[in-house]
């Protein structure tokens, strides 16, 4: 595939996943809650399915994998940031060194601008504790592309 369409997907693929943290970041706390919420739940009756729980334990133990749950929500959408970012500056003929940093430079920074949007909605707050959360989803992400990168190479020496 041409290298200059490939640079525009990858570049479209940001902008969508930009927009996508954003109206997440956008939800005033009471929805964001709700939603967390109705996924910890959906997790517990699952795990549970065939165990005799209480409705009231189901409903403790939904409350306390809330804040994990969260967590690794923030987590995983930026180790998909981190494989998107790294995938488009991998399409410059970049050292590789540069390519890792820009890459999580790139994501800190939009860690750090989506925690302080959130300042300005209500029920929400930043965190300098989601920025690392986000910021090593976004190094775990860059990991994962660099290796899938290198494997493929050494798959096609082979070949």
């Amino acid at each position: 595939m041409n290298k200059k369409i490939v640079k525009y997907i990858y570049l479209t693929l940001i902008i969508i996943w930009m927009i996508v943290v954003f109206s997440f970041s956008n939800q005033v706390a009471e929805k964001s809650g709700q939603a967390s919420g109705s996924i910890s739940e959906k997790i517990v009756n699952v795990i549970t399915k065939n165990k005799e729980i209480t409705q009231d334990e189901r409903k403790q133990l939904s409350i306390k994998i809330e804040t994990p749950i969260r967590k690794l929500a923030h987590f995983s959408i930026y180790t998909i940031g981190g494989i998107l970012v790294f995938s488009y500056i991998n399409t410059f003929n970049v050292k590789f060194k540069n390519k890792f940093i820009y890459s999580l430079l790139f994501g800190i920074f939009y860690a750090c601008t989506d925690e302080f949007h959130q300042l300005f909605v209500k029920g929400r707050s930043g965190e300098i504790r989601d920025i690392c959360i986000d910021s090593l989803g976004v190094l775990i992400g860059v990991f994962i592309t660099y290796g899938v990168i290198q494997f493929i190479k050494l798959t096609k020496k082979k070949l």
